[in-house]
């Protein structure tokens, strides 16, 4: 019998565009502004506008920032920043346009940025941030994800901090409320400690998610996980369980998959099971 086609579609899909070398540069910026006070302290108004700018591989389109430095020459300046630029390609990725605002003071601020891949999506991050030599902290105070049958958002703060090479989320939780779908990241990779980090995915379209990585595979389905990783960085471990349900390739209904996996001392195991949406197993593989 034929596997039925139950998984809506979006509108928005990626477009196969070729990169551009790294050693490109071209464009031109204008910057107009003021500066009163003295050389003690100062306040700088500027308005930086461009047609287009292109360097080491990205790509600016029209775009106009407005900077507001105040308190300019002193421990306490602060420097506030709107803006927004057209068809910007960056680290391989490309928007139709982006929007952002943000202010910065003595080594913390807050940033709020726009993207807007096409159609009518729109990926939104609030967040605060903290700089420091070797070390940094990313509160993110909302992320909303905005698809044509999609919307992820988070539904409590979380915090994003890194220290020389170890990083640590502290409970990254995006939830799709009309699907009933959920993604969580939570735990720490240390520098050099033994660290865990948990991975949990709730009746997760993989097709959306495709989208927003720009990606031109074809394929849908609902991804259910838990995965843990733990352990140091020279001797990790893993452990997780995967199904994957309703999946299509290129418009072709693929069986359902269920699969266990461990990984420690630099072996992989798995044992997965391949069924039918009748639940008829169809093939099962164990191997290491």
């Amino acid at each position: 019998a034929a596997m039925r086609d139950t998984l809506p579609r979006n509108r928005l899909s990626a477009i196969e565009i070729p990169p551009i070398a790294r050693d490109s540069t071209s464009g031109s910026f204008t910057v107009e502004g003021t500066a009163r006070g003295n050389i003690e302290r100062a306040n700088v108004v500027a308005t930086v506008e461009t047609p287009g700018l292109v360097w080491n591989g990205n790509l600016f389109g029209v775009g106009t920032v407005k900077a507001d430095w105040r308190g300019a020459l002193t421990d306490a300046d602060t420097i506030l920043v709107v803006g927004g630029v057209d068809s910007v390609r960056v680290a391989g990725f490309a928007f139709d346009s982006t929007e952002f605002k943000g202010d910065y003071r003595g080594g913390e601020g807050n940033a709020v940025v726009t993207l807007f891949p096409g159609d009518t999506a729109s990926y939104r991050f609030d967040t605060d941030f903290a700089l420091r030599a070797g070390e940094g902290e990313l509160r993110l105070r909302d992320v909303d994800i905005q698809l044509d049958s999609t919307h992820w958002r988070s539904v409590h703060p979380s915090v994003v901090s890194w220290r020389e090479q170890g990083i640590r989320i502290d409970s990254l939780d995006l939830r799709d409320e009309g699907a009933r779908s959920r993604l969580l990241v939570h735990g720490e990779i240390p520098d050099v400690d033994a660290g865990r980090v948990e991975v949990l995915a709730e009746n997760v379209r993989i097709g959306p998610w495709l989208t927003i990585a720009q990606s031109n595979v074809k394929a849908d389905g609902l991804l259910s996980s838990t995965l843990t990783l733990e352990g140091i960085k020279s001797a990790p471990r893993l452990d997780g369980t995967i199904r994957l349900t309703d999946m299509q390739y290129e418009g072709t209904p693929f069986p359902d998959v269920q699969a266990t996996l461990a990984y420690a001392a630099r072996e992989l195991t798995v044992e997965a099971f391949a069924r039918n949406r009748e639940g008829r197993q169809l093939a099962q593989i164990t191997g290491t």
